[in-house]
């Protein structure tokens, strides 16, 4: 039997390595419930007439979501940004809100070169699926206030408060980038905007590099950079809006 510490550890790592979306960085060291899972969660497929299977993540014009590029912002001398940056950051953060539901494909690689594939969900707020393709037999699903991450090989569960994880921000009901000490650094370049974000606790340590398209605002990929080193996740085939089954996010333990 594996203990709990060990796979606290073991999944921990996974975890801040796979996870969101965009704002998963969570420590090997946070507290953990261990549990057997159960078997009855569904298996994820993307919705009839979704987005077609690849092998490669294509352009964010292959997404359907569509946003407007927002009205200049209010220039704020508080913030460490220019109006340049704000503009910028206030367009991510109207893409970020104009959607409760998607679904599409990540392709993920590791600081090793080893690359893991599957399908995501995001029903916001506070609901997200992260399937992983075999050989890799992990999922990680976010869901009444609580992160689990099961390993269809060993049948374990860890649970995890999901108000401890960076997740919170993405799956919040009301996303606001311009939340005081939140982003770390915006970078503007000629088609792509990198927002980075730090966080250093107890609970979390590490650094998440976003980036965007300009033009769109969509999410392309992010840069999870840890003690291991980085790891890239880029997400394609997203599209917004569909209906999702609520069993997707349902964490069931015996």
């Amino acid at each position: 039997m594996i203990s709990t510490a060990a796979r606290r550890n073991r999944h921990g790592a996974r975890f801040l390595r796979a996870s969101v979306a965009a704002f998963c960085l969570l420590a090997s060291g946070a507290d953990a419930s261990a549990m057997t899972a159960s078997a009855d969660v569904p298996l994820p497929r993307l919705s009839p007439g979704g987005a077609a299977a690849s092998t490669a993540p294509s352009s964010a014009a292959s997404a359907t979501a569509s946003v407007a590029r927002p009205a200049p912002a209010a220039y704020n001398a508080s913030l460490p940004f220019s109006a340049e940056q704000q503009t910028a950051l206030a367009g991510i953060n109207s893409y970020l809100i104009s959607f409760l539901l998607m679904e599409g494909r990540f392709i993920q690689i590791s600081p090793g070169g080893n690359q893991a594939e599957g399908v995501f969900f995001i029903n916001r707020p506070g609901r997200v699926r992260f399937h992983y393709n075999p050989p890799s037999q992990l999922d990680i699903t976010a869901s009444n206030g609580t992160v689990a991450i099961r390993d269809r090989r060993l049948n374990t569960q860890d649970l995890y408060p999901l108000s401890k994880t960076p997740l919170r921000y993405l799956l919040a009901d009301h996303i606001d980038l311009f939340e005081p000490g939140l982003v770390n650094s915006v970078s503007l370049e000629n088609d792509q905007i990198s927002v980075v974000i730090i966080e250093q606790s107890n609970v979390v340590s590490g650094q998440i590099r976003m980036t965007f398209d300009r033009r769109t605002y969509q999410l392309l990929r992010w840069v999870v950079t840890d003690a291991a080193g980085d790891t890239s996740f880029g997400v394609y085939d997203t599209t917004t809006g569909k209906p999702q089954d609520n069993a997707l996010f349902r964490i069931s333990v015996n």
